[in-house]
Order: C-alpha cells, then structure tokens, then sequence
C-alpha cells in the first residue's frame, strides 16, 4: 500500500510511521471521553513547558532538533512550534473533527509531524520520495503548490498529496465523513526511530478513546535502511 522510492537511498537514514484505521465510527461516549482527555493532555502539556523557551527547547529537544534543520535548509520554520507556543499562550485547542485532533494533540505531545488522509480518497499505491522540483498539487485550502527540490513527499498513483515543507493536498484531506484514515509520521533524517514508534502508540491510544471499535489495519515503521540493504543483495 506504501513503499519508498529508491531515490529515498540517497541520504541519511530516514525513518517513518504508518498507521491505517477503518471503520471508525465516533461514539457519543468516546468523543465526550476524548474531550476530557484533551483537557488532562493539554494540563500536562503546559506542565512538561513550564519556563519554555523555544531557543533551548530548540536546542535540546531530540525530535525537534532534525526537523529544524530539515526545515532550515529550506529557509523555513518548523510550523509544530509555533502550534506549541500558541498553546502554551492559553489559545483554544480547535474544535474540528476527532480525527484530526488526535493527530494535532499527538503532534504537541511528542513534537513530531503528522499527516493525515482519507484513505479511500488516495490513489493507490502510495510512494514516500524526493521531489525533483517543480511538480505541483492542490494544497490545503485549493492553494496551488510547486514542489522545491529534494523535499520529501508522498505521492499517490496519480499525484503528489504531501509535502513535508508544505503540508497536505486538499482532495485527501480528513473530513467527518472518514471512516478510513491514513495517518503518516513524516520522518526526517537523524530523527529516532523510537520516537516514531512511541508516536503511533500514542496516537493510536487517542484515536481508541473516541473510535474503540475501529479497525487497526497497518501499525509499521518504514527504514531507507531498507533500501541499502536491497542494494547490497
């Protein structure tokens, strides 16, 4: 369903997270437990934060620190930050749908980036690879998006649906109707392949607490490592 393309070999070792639900259905008694959940979340949030200072935790936190420089080299900044510091400022947790405010509260909780999509709107297969530059999709928002060189990207069968620098497609989105979810923790070189997996459990025991009855269809770490080891076959 997802593989990596062989130009993902051409780098430092690159892990990434996968986890495909189905058939979820949002209860009345999960969502309202989700609800209280978020609110103890966010207090332990606040809590780990207290004295935050983005310079030091830039410094020193061990996932932010690759995807700062990730994002540096293309003169970017990390958006997960600025998201934690708006909470951590006292702005309101979004009201959206469950779904993706599991993938939001993962992302402040572990500091990882995280996609989402509708899976029985993606074009199978999925690739994860390298932009040579200049491909374009519809982003989020039916913004038009060109692709700078060497970003890596997820691709469906017919277009590019993520950019790590410039976020998700429109048409894959999540919206109330999903009952199929792809979700993707986009991996950069030098993060720990521990923290990714620590971050799927995570998000998986979130999306439980609302959607108890879903289906857990793939829970995988993808390795270019991988891509070394069928080279030297």
């Amino acid at each position: 369903m997802i593989k990596l393309h062989p130009n993902m070999n051409d780098s430092q070792r690159t892990v990434f997270g996968v986890l495909i639900l189905k058939d979820i259905a949002v209860t009345k008694e999960g969502k309202q437990a989700f609800k209280t959940l978020v609110l103890q979340e966010l207090d332990d949030i606040n809590k780990t934060h207290l004295n935050y200072e983005r310079k030091t935790f830039s410094q020193t936190n061990e996932v932010i620190k690759p995807y700062i420089r990730y994002y540096k080299k293309f003169k970017k900044t990390y958006h997960v930050l600025p998201q934690l510091e708006s909470i951590l400022n006292g702005k309101a947790f979004p009201e959206t749908t469950p779904l993706i405010q599991a993938l939001f509260l993962t992302e402040l909780k572990t500091a990882l980036l995280i996609a989402g999509h509708d899976l029985k709107k993606c074009r199978l297969p999925l690739t994860i690879q390298k932009s040579q530059g200049g491909e374009t999709y519809m982003g989020s928002g039916n913004r038009s998006v060109v692709l700078k060189p060497n970003d890596i990207c997820l691709k469906d069968n017919e277009s590019f649906i993520l950019s790590i620098i410039y976020g998700q497609d429109e048409n894959t989105r999540i919206t109330e109707n999903t009952t199929d979810v792809l979700f993707l923790i986009d991996g950069v070189p030098g993060l720990g392949e521990k923290y990714v997996e620590d971050g799927l459990k995570t998000l998986l025991s979130y999306v439980r607490v609302f959607a108890p009855t879903s289906s857990l269809s793939e829970l995988k770490i993808l390795d270019t490592a991988s891509l070394e080891r069928r080279d030297n076959c």
